[in-house]
């Protein structure tokens, strides 16, 4: 429960998300950073915790593409029960708010996982933070593992629904992701949505480099899962890709840092590209019900998917969603490339809140923002979490 006695961090090397601080701990009141400070100018009367010195003190993880956790997916179940158990299992990896995904579905489940969320976006006592749509506005082309019997293309009354959708999540503090590809997407329809507060991010799709431009002039400002269910670098049209790669310097990409769902080259040309004209990339998981869980299969519309050597698969070998947290994907970037640590940490937290419009409270350790934060080891492992001031016991 939020507290309004103050709590002092003391101990650990903490970064802000902007700059690494040493010597100073955080001070904690009512779910807020209230101040970040010497040990020695605590307020007399302040609750102190001390952590172990060789430590990170972070800005908490932040997850906007998670389809389930911990056994669940939120697809079969878009109801709280659900995003609270896919809450608890998400802070063992370090995150501390995200976005609910439910992929390409009925409207009667659409309308169920905006009921749920809406009850629990500004509850406190957990890390929700919206809901991502992943589809049903996409093209079946690149529909990947998403069902086609739902997969459409919008119309007035879905825009209507979106509208007050995004607005309601707006007015909580929470945001609306949509992932839709462009081409289904008509102008009008697009800047309605930007106009509500819903963010627009392009996604399984086919359209051309010049379709994505213009997509971007209409208020699209992200692009889902960079490298999957796009089109392609072409000779003749650099596609989708291309377009992120090449010429969306103000929009965002979703990274999945596995090895597999994008080769390393490819995600070192993104980090490199990003210097540039690129996108700047943030991590998210597109993690599965089997995050959290020693299992080995779990069923998806009612096909099986399976875990295979780091891959979750149909039988066909379609990819079905990640098997990694955003730990797991920000272990992999350190390793993998050159990337600084501290850049790393911003692609877990501060970007993706950037991307959302949440980083006026959330994404870094600031005086009064959200006391959301993560306990790293010197090895990147997870020691402790805190959502709004609360800690959760690992």
């Amino acid at each position: 429960m939020i507290s309004d006695e103050m709590t002092f961090l003391d101990g650990p090397t903490i970064f802000t998300g902007i700059e690494v601080k040493v010597g100073l701990g955080i001070l904690i009141q009512n779910g807020i950073v209230s101040d970040i400070l010497p040990s020695d100018k605590v307020p007399k009367g302040t609750y102190r915790i001390n952590l172990p010195d060789n430590s990170f003190l972070v800005p908490g993880f932040f997850d906007a593409q998670v389809n389930g956790a911990g056994g669940l997916l939120f697809n079969d179940a878009p109801n709280e029960k659900t995003a609270r158990h896919m809450d608890r299992i998400l802070r063992t990896f370090g995150v501390t708010g995200f976005l609910p995904t439910l992929i390409t579905d009925n409207p009667e489940k659409m309308r169920h996982a905006a009921d749920a969320i809406l009850h629990l976006v500004d509850d406190k006592e957990n890390g929700i933070s919206g809901l991502h749509l992943e589809g049903p506005f996409i093209n079946p082309i690149k529909r990947g593992c998403h069902n086609d019997d739902f997969v459409r293309c919008p119309e007035e009354e879905d825009i209507c629904f979106l509208e007050k959708l995004g607005l309601a999540l707006q007015g909580k503090g929470g945001r609306l992701l949509l992932t839709a590809a462009p081409e289904t997407m008509p102008e009008a329809f697009a800047r309605r949505l930007v106009r509500s507060g819903v963010v627009l991010s392009m996604g399984h799709s086919e359209a051309t480099y010049e379709q994505a431009l213009t997509a971007l002039r209409h208020g699209f400002s992200g692009f889902t899962h960079l490298g999957n269910a796009m089109s392609p670098v072409r000779g003749q049209d650099p596609g989708l890709l291309g377009a992120a790669l090449l010429s969306a310097s103000k929009a965002w990409g979703g990274l999945i840092a596995d090895g597999i769902h994008v080769h390393p080259a490819l995600v070192r040309l993104v980090l490199q590209e990003a210097q540039n004209k690129g996108c700047k990339p943030f991590l998210v998981s597109d993690a599965m019900p089997l995050l959290g869980t020693g299992d080995n299969a779990f069923s998806l519309y009612g096909t099986p998917v399976f875990r295979r050597n780091g891959r979750l698969e149909t039988e066909n070998g379609t990819l079905a969603g990640a098997d990694i947290s955003i730990l797991h994907g920000l272990k992999w970037l350190l390793s993998m490339t050159d990337i600084q640590r501290e850049e790393a940490w911003r692609m877990a937290s501060l970007y993706p809140c950037q991307f959302l419009g949440l980083d006026q409270t959330m994404g870094q350790i600031k005086k009064g923002m959200s006391a959301n934060l993560t306990l790293l080891s010197q090895d990147m492992d997870i020691l402790a979490t805190w959502v709004h001031g609360v800690s959760t016991s690992l």
